[in-house]
C-alpha cells in the first residue's frame, strides 16, 4: 500500500456477538516482535482508524493511509474496556507514493 491511497483491512470474527472496536496502525517496535529493525530513527507512529467498528464486520476502510513509508500492523481491540484483549495483524508495508500530500509536515520530513 501507498501514502495518501485507501486501504481495506479485513478479518473474521469467531463470535456472533458483536463488540466495539478500536482499530488503530501503529509502527510499535514492541508490536514487532519478529523483524529486524532497519530503522531505529524511525519516528514512533500510532493512527487510530476507528473507535466504533463492530467486530462482525469482518473489514474495515481506511480512506487516506496517512502515515509515512515503512513497517507497520493493524492492533484491534475492545473499546473502552482495557481488560479486553488485543489483537495484532502480520506486518505490512506502506510505501511512499506519488502523492504524498496527506502527510503532515513532520512524519513526512523523517528519514
Amino acid at each position: 500500500m501507498s501514502t495518501c491511497d485507501s486501504a481495506t483491512f479485513s478479518w473474521t470474527s469467531f463470535s456472533n456477538t458483536p463488540v466495539t472496536l478500536t482499530v488503530a496502525v501503529t509502527n510499535d517496535r514492541s508490536t514487532q516482535n519478529n523483524i529486524v529493525f532497519r530503522q531505529a530513527q524511525t519516528l514512533l507512529v500510532t493512527q487510530v482508524i476507528s473507535t466504533n467498528t463492530s467486530s462482525t464486520a469482518g473489514s474495515i476502510k481506511w480512506p487516506i493511509v496517512d502515515v509515512p513509508n515503512g513497517t507497520y500492523a493493524v492492533l484491534a481491540f475492545q473499546t473502552g474496556n482495557q481488560n479486553a484483549g488485543m489483537v495484532e495483524s502480520n506486518l505490512f508495508n506502506v510505501t511512499e507514493g506519488n502523492d504524498t500530500a496527506c502527510l503532515s509536515a513532520a512524519s513526512s520530513s523523517v528519514s
